[in-house]
């Protein structure tokens, strides 16, 4: 028989992962308007598009960690509140409003 509460973590795990490819294939080709827009140097538009890569590398494992201890489930949860504010931050304007929500973004976005 199958375990309905794993089951049902598979399946909203995989949902999450639909909606989570979008803000990082958007960037690559919207990096020269966003550039334009907000009269940023090459080299910070450079650092937008790795910014999501730096933050996967370095707090992945502290998602995989704290998934043992709390439970998969809750830091989900924890992922997706702190995802939902990455994306509300990143959406305010600015530079500084962007590059932080990019980051809160994909520090919530590691544990998927």
């Amino acid at each position: 028989m199958i375990n309905t509460k794993k089951y049902l973590l598979v399946v909203g795990i995989i949902f999450v992962a639909f909606c989570l490819r979008t803000p990082l294939t958007a960037v690559g080709p919207l990096v020269n308007l966003i550039r334009v827009d907000l009269t940023i140097s090459n080299g910070l538009a450079g650092f937008l598009t790795t910014l999501p890569l730096l933050v996967f590398a370095a707090f992945s494992s502290t998602a995989s960690r704290l998934g043992s201890k709390i439970g998969n489930e809750l830091t989900i949860q924890i992922g997706l509140l702190i995802l939902a504010a990455g994306v509300f931050f990143r959406s305010t304007g600015g530079i500084i409003s962007l590059l932080g929500g990019t980051f809160f973004y994909w520090v919530g976005d590691c544990r998927r």
